[in-house]
């Protein structure tokens, strides 16, 4: 009962042009230009809650490097078979665009980092602005999740692990306790998971990574 993403994309493609134009623009912008055009504001225009913004985001992307090392998940893109459309291919810049094309992973679907950001952002620009606007920014992360699954970047359940993702970074990063926990978890679940796979393929512990998983961890 919950695969409505197909709906959802022929609902944007039949809609005026317009719906599927902010649907793309989102999607390629929200994620690096506008999340990081928000942390530089807040790094010139509200010092004092930029580190916390800082680690926040540094966080999330250990968490979803996780859950890309150890669980791919293919986007709904991929599957034409059941009438899922790239609708990026009909842009300028696309999944097959040289640059995106080398640095990309394919296979990262599972968590929506998109989401995750998205939720960040937004609920940090409700805490810290001060205009009477400031309600504007719970709207984003709804804008955000629509963009992902109209274009078939991301099913649902993608966008509710991100979510999951934005409020565990919350938890780690605002109690050390919980921080301390939380990165000897890792470490020890990390290296024992690399171990064993390392051992079973036969080869070096780093290269059970792939190249797109260490270029984001770097």
């Amino acid at each position: 009962g919950l695969f409505h993403e197909l709906d959802v994309q022929h609902w944007a493609m039949n809609a005026p042009s317009i719906v599927m134009s902010v649907a793309n623009w989102t999607y390629f912008n929200c994620q690096f230009t506008l999340t990081f055009g928000f942390v530089l504001w807040v790094y010139l225009r509200r010092n004092e809650h930029y580190t916390r913004l800082r680690n926040l985001i540094a966080t999330i992307n250990l968490i979803g490097l996780a859950g890309y090392v150890f669980f791919p998940a293919a986007p709904p893109r991929m599957l034409t078979g059941l009438g899922f459309v790239d609708s990026l291919n009909e842009t300028g810049v696309n999944h097959h665009s040289g640059l995106i094309a080398a640095l990309s992973n394919p296979y990262a679907a599972m968590p929506s980092l998109h989401t995750a950001y998205a939720i960040t952002v937004g609920m940090t620009g409700l805490a810290i602005t001060r205009t009477r606007l400031r309600f504007a920014w719970v709207a984003y992360p709804a804008l955000v999740v629509f963009s992902i699954v109209a274009t078939a970047n991301h099913f649902f359940l993608d966008a509710v692990a991100g979510a999951g993702v934005a409020a565990t970074a919350f938890l780690v990063v605002s109690s050390p306790r919980i921080r301390r926990a939380a990165l000897a978890t890792a470490v020890a679940v990390l290296a024992g998971v690399a171990a064993v796979r390392a051992a079973r393929i036969g080869g070096e512990a780093w290269g059970t990574l792939d190249g797109a998983a260490v270029t984001l961890l770097v």
